[in-house]
């Protein structure tokens, strides 16, 4: 799992939008779902390792959509009924074309180990890397990508989201505050019999 890797010191390259994203992905645009994304931040907090940005540009320009799929369309509706189903998604696309794909990486942003993040923790960290990619956006696009839509994060947040997020991160610190006492007790219990 991540949390294995980074426990362990090893780096993980985590592609944040996902199949959502996905189905934003056009030639020479730059939609991102990050707004919704907070669990890799939360793990980049709890295990006290940096984020590093990155971007490739050309990416979205290697397939074509096919059909558009607008959100609230019917095409878009039945895609995201799918890639609730299927945990993937299934944008009907031709390509591939080959146009060069250039990776950039930016400077890695530090991050102090929280055992359990509050939200408000969270939101600054997400706003920090948010702002570092979009600064490494804006410095390499007119080099690597310069017929490119500015970037854009798309996803919309509801009135409830981060109260919804917050009530998750308490019920998550709670099970790990039990699974902790469970292990503590395991072990006690080791070293009694051992002792015997």
């Amino acid at each position: 799992s991540i949390e294995y890797l980074l426990h362990n010191g090893i780096s993980a390259v985590i592609v944040v939008g996902g199949a959502a994203e996905a189905l934003d992905a056009r030639p020479y645009t730059n939609d991102l779902t990050l707004n919704r994304r907070l669990g890799f931040i939360r793990l980049a907090l709890e295990n006290g390792v940096s984020l590093v940005p990155a971007y490739s540009f050309g990416e979205n320009s290697l397939f074509e959509q096919l059909l558009p799929n607008p959100p609230g369309s019917t095409l878009r509706r039945v895609q995201e009924w799918l890639m609730a189903k299927l945990s993937f998604s299934m944008p009907l696309v031709r390509g591939p074309f080959g146009r060069p794909v250039t990776v950039v990486v930016g400077a890695p942003i530090p991050v102090q180990r929280v055992a359990n993040p509050t939200m408000e923790q969270i939101k600054d960290l997400q706003t920090r890397y948010i702002k570092a990619l979009t600064e490494l956006f804006d410095k390499y696009q007119p080099l690597y990508d310069p017929k490119a839509k500015r970037l854009r994060v798309v996803d919309e947040l509801d009135a409830d989201f981060y109260h919804r997020m917050a009530k998750c991160l308490h019920r998550d610190a709670r099970r790990k505050e039990r699974r902790m006492r469970r292990e503590a007790r395991k072990t006690h219990a080791r070293l009694l019999a051992s002792k015997l």
